[in-house]
């Protein structure tokens, strides 16, 4: 999930939600995930989606992190016993260290790093809460897992993700 999937995504929903011929969205999902700030966007734009229209999410192989972000906002998620589902978490790399160069002229003093370590850490733990959080709100009491549980980031199989309320039932064959 990154910038050109994710706007082909948010257009096709807007025409979803635009045509009077379409009475409801199902989201065929075989993702590994992708970028934190367009999966929660996404996350969003299924939920206005969902105001309008039933949303429902359908795991082929895997939705994982991102994917499973934006799974999170639909009415109902179903996946294949053996669909890989989960990873909630974010992963970032750290900025380097801080150096001074007397030919680097900036605005700021971590306008060539973009911030510290300490403060990558805490955008990073914060993308993580709103992760759990949209989980959270997306599943209701649907949701066994706790928080602890689902923030190790592991994947889970359809059955095991099926016991945790991570999604709603089981497609066969």
């Amino acid at each position: 999930i990154f910038g050109e999937t994710a706007q082909e995504m948010a257009a096709q929903l807007a025409y979803a939600r635009q045509d009077p011929a379409v009475r409801a969205v199902v989201l065929a999902i075989n993702s590994p995930g992708g970028s934190a700030a367009y999966s929660e966007e996404l996350f969003m734009d299924v939920l206005n989606t969902r105001e309008e229209l039933p949303v429902v999410a359908s795991v082929d192989l895997l939705a994982a992190s991102g994917a499973y972000y934006v799974a999170a906002a639909a009415d109902e998620i179903y996946a294949k016993p053996t669909s890989n589902v989960g990873s909630i978490g974010v992963i970032a790399i750290l900025p380097g260290p801080v150096f001074l160069d007397d030919e680097l002229i900036t605005t700021g003093p971590y306008k060539a790093f973009g911030g510290t370590q300490d403060s990558t850490l805490r955008q990073i733990e914060m993308a993580k809460f709103a992760f759990l959080d949209a989980i959270a709100s997306g599943r209701g009491d649907r949701l066994l897992a706790g928080a602890e549980q689902l923030s190790r980031a592991e994947i889970f199989s359809g059955v095991q993700a099926e016991e945790m309320g991570l999604i709603d039932g089981l497609l066969s064959s």
